[in-house]
């Protein structure tokens, strides 16, 4: 086996597998909406943007999780140790339900119908993985580069030493959770004492 393959094919399946998602990457990205649910009231919007809410963090439960030291050394092995070609890629497709997930997630966010007052809520809503989504594709990019760059350095045979460091950190870009909170303060002010998130 080449050097560094885990990493080889670790990072193949993951361009691969964006390759895959392509479609659904553009119609997130061009405003896409599936025919949501009508939610008629307030407090049944409400609830549903907490459901939502609860949802995206297991989603990102899920990627703290693929993305552990733990799951790395079982897959890719030790330094020193080879990895397990099965557990890449299975690694990989985890990784890319993830941000599958995050993408299905603001569609069908921003799908929902809710009374007219709470629309531009349930859009800013949407927005939250945003950051994450494009941070995947980055650290996807990211990571076939310095494999590529590793593995030309291994191959020139100098005696040169290659480290891959390649990091996907999820956020939520403060714009948007500025804009959120904002606007929850502009809907919560026509309720009178009934509870909200």
């Amino acid at each position: 086996m080449p050097n560094l393959w885990e990493y080889l094919l670790l990072a193949g399946e993951l361009c691969v597998g964006l390759k895959g998602l392509e479609s659904k990457r553009f119609d997130y990205n061009l405003g896409h909406r599936d025919s949501g649910r009508v939610l008629l009231d307030e407090d049944g919007a409400t609830a549903h943007l907490v459901g939502a809410f609860s949802e995206m963090q297991q989603i990102v439960s899920g990627a703290e999780r693929w993305l552990s030291q733990d799951a790395q050394h079982k897959a890719l092995g030790p330094p020193g140790t080879p990895g397990d070609p099965e557990l890449i890629g299975h690694l990989a497709g985890r990784l890319l339900g993830v941000y599958e997930s995050l993408i299905d997630w603001a569609v069908d966010l921003r799908s929902e119908r809710p009374p007219a007052h709470m629309l531009r809520l349930f859009e800013l809503a949407s927005l939250y993985p945003r950051a994450s989504i494009k941070g995947f594709e980055s650290f996807v990019e990211t990571l076939v580069e310095e494999t590529d760059r590793a593995s030309a350095a291994l191959a020139r045979q100098d005696g040169g030493v290659a480290t891959i460091t390649v990091t996907y950190v999820m956020t939520i870009d403060p714009d948007v959770t500025k804009q959120f909170e904002k606007e929850k303060r502009n809907v919560r002010k026509g309720r009178k004492g009934a509870a909200w998130f």
